[in-house]
């Protein structure tokens, strides 16, 4: 086992260790939220996590994949990153900022279609489209300069702050 491990490259024991909290972050968050709160409110909780999980990740996985392509390349050829991290991030804040005002424009009908009429809810849901936006954008960047051991680190981080900040 010890002479498989050393044969995988620097990283992947991190980004495995990464995503396995970060997966089991979904299961462990709701179930903590079902322990702690009552049935409408786990029900907006689960609406939530489902929606930001489903919309967020339909939004912003492919900046991830793009950006990763896109500093890969231009770190093969000899150029920085900096140039495709700035002209990605300014068009994932843009389109960030087009959903979050869309949310803010039917906060009232989303609050009440998905969430109880819980507002809060849907405050939270503009805060988790930010994390996944801006995490989006790291990870793409990490990925593209080959530093796997950050971008598993990163898994863990997010994971375990979504497991953490459940209250």
């Amino acid at each position: 086992m010890a002479r498989l491990l050393g044969a995988l490259p620097p990283g992947v024991r991190l980004v495995a260790g990464g995503t396995v909290v970060l997966g089991a972050s979904s299961y462990i968050f709701l179930a903590l939220a079902g322990h702690g709160l009552d049935t409408t409110q786990v029900a907006g909780v689960s609406m939530l996590w489902t929606l930001v999980m489903s919309v967020g990740y339909g939004l912003f996985s492919p900046v991830e994949l793009e950006l990763n392509r896109l500093v890969a390349a231009r770190d093969v050829a000899g150029h920085g990153p900096g140039p495709a991290i700035r002209r990605v991030l300014l068009a994932t804040a843009a389109v960030l900022a087009v959903v979050l005002a869309g949310v803010a424009v039917a906060a009232r009908p989303i609050a009440d279609r998905f969430f109880s009429g819980d507002i809060g809810l849907v405050a939270g849901m503009g805060g988790a489209l930010v994390g996944l936006a801006v995490s989006s954008v790291a990870r793409g960047a990490l990925a593209g300069l080959g530093r796997f051991g950050s971008y598993g680190l990163q898994l863990g981080v997010d994971g375990g702050l979504r497991i953490g900040l459940v209250r």
